[in-house]
């Protein structure tokens, strides 16, 4: 199954403490539209991979689909910004339950689901740190 993971700029293995991230379930139509009616990018757009990343996915593809990696393919955001997502998608989900009914229970389990990510980004935050998503499929 596809995972979208953090990670942050800052080789602090307090940030993370012992939480699992798994944003996966927060992409799409319904979530992206809601973070850039805020203002923010949508998740995908925050993901970034480093070099060796890059080239192992350029091995992936075809030839003439290869390209160099550069500094845009590794985008950074502050854990400020990312908290803010947090608080646009935690009050759209107070305040409109009924837009997020995919599936039984989907509030209290998108919820439960940001709530480590949450703690990690104030601890990301406290030390200054930024972050980026990586996806692994």
């Amino acid at each position: 199954m596809p995972e979208l993971w953090v990670r942050f700029n800052k080789d602090d293995a307090e940030i993370m403490g012992d939480a699992y991230v798994d944003l996966m379930m927060l992409t799409g139509p319904k979530f992206d539209a809601l973070f850039v009616a805020h203002g923010h990018k949508p998740l995908f757009d925050l993901i970034g991979c480093t070099p060796d990343e890059h080239e192992l996915l350029n091995e992936a593809m075809p030839v003439d689909m290869r390209r160099s990696w550069t500094p845009s393919d590794s985008p950074w955001t502050t854990a400020e910004t990312g908290l803010a997502m947090c608080r646009a998608l935690r009050k759209a989900m107070v305040d409109r339950p009924k837009d997020f009914d995919d599936w039984p229970g989907m509030v209290d389990h998108v919820i439960e689901t940001m709530e480590p990510f949450e703690a990690v980004l104030a601890r990301a935050a406290e030390r200054g740190a930024r972050f980026q998503f990586c996806a692994d499929y």
